[in-house]
């Protein structure tokens, strides 16, 4: 945890570049991204209620390191062919295996994805409306949200995540930078969770929760999952929901002295592997995401 960097105006400035080639400029040290952060308490309190109360996975990462389309593609499906983001539509349609449902994916559009230069707080009010709705409905003890955002925004982080894949040009692709994860509900365990795992986590979750076959993607179907963090047992009680939308939040203070920071946990076993072809329904491939084209390193990227 880095609490002493500079605050960030909200909404932001600025809209920093997250494209493939600026994060391989900022693997490579060659351009350092803004570095600040928000102040939590108060421009987002509802999400520091949740990671208070729900689960904090701190190590999770964007599945790929650049920008939407390919993050939103491996949510969904944990693959993708591009490597570029499609925010115009005009991405090629591809018919790939996927899991949806009502246990996928929620993301907005502006102003309410909190993109810069969006208001932050006008985007968690969003989320605090939908799962306000859930908790009004009464699904909130057999409900498991996962928040988390798309990619890095452009923006600083003070830990470099361990190499799993690279593409043709030996650059790092995966895992992408740190991005959060808040995983809550009536039976979410609660507690901060240092595991490395990525957005190809969240669907294999849903899978795992739903009972649902493997879909043929090994990336997803051999990723380890999270549904560890749901506790089982019909007879515990309930955690306590949210506070109701727009209701006051009582925060703790925070702790004096500080806690110290979780140690960054061991990378995952084996050397990083080239990224493989993309798997379509009926067995066809594509072949690997190669469409961001980067200066080629001489070596691939070490564990």
């Amino acid at each position: 945890m880095a609490s002493d960097w500079p605050l960030s105006p909200n909404p932001p400035t600025t809209n920093p570049s997250n494209s493939r080639r600026a994060y391989f400029d900022w693997l490579t040290g060659s351009s350092t991204a803004p570095h600040v952060q928000f102040d939590t308490r108060t421009v987002l309190p509802y999400y520091l209620e949740l990671a208070l109360t729900g689960a904090f996975l701190e190590n999770h990462c964007a599945g790929y390191g650049t920008d939407s389309t390919p993050n939103h593609l491996l949510m969904l499906g944990g693959q993708s062919p591009t490597l570029k983001d499609h925010s115009d539509g005009q991405a090629p349609v591809w018919d790939m295996p996927s899991v949806l449902g009502l246990a996928g994916d929620l993301w907005h559009n502006s102003p309410y994805d909190e993109h810069p230069p969006a208001n932050v707080t006008e985007g968690m009010d969003t989320i605090w409306q939908a799962v306000d709705a859930v908790v009004q409905g009464g699904a909130w003890a057999e409900t498991v949200f996962m928040l988390t955002w798309d990619d890095w925004g452009g923006y600083d982080d003070h830990v470099k995540t361990p190499a799993l894949e690279y593409t043709p040009d030996n650059v790092q692709l995966a895992l992408g930078p740190r991005v959060p994860l808040l995983m809550f509900g009536g039976a979410v365990k609660p507690g901060i969770d240092s595991r490395w795992c990525s957005h190809v986590s969240i669907p294999k979750t849903a899978m795992q929760l739903l009972g649902l076959p493997a879909l043929g993607v090994p990336r997803l179907d051999d990723d380890p999952g999270l549904a560890d963090l749901v506790d089982q047992d019909p007879s515990r009680p309930p955690n306590p929901p949210p506070p109701a939308y727009g209701a006051a939040i009582d925060l703790p203070l925070a702790p004096s002295p500080p806690i110290a920071p979780h140690p960054t946990p061991p990378a995952p076993p084996g050397n990083p592997v080239g990224v493989g072809p993309i798997i379509l329904r009926g067995g066809s491939t594509l072949p690997p995401p190669n469409d961001a084209p980067l200066p080629r390193q001489p070596n691939p990227p070490g564990p």
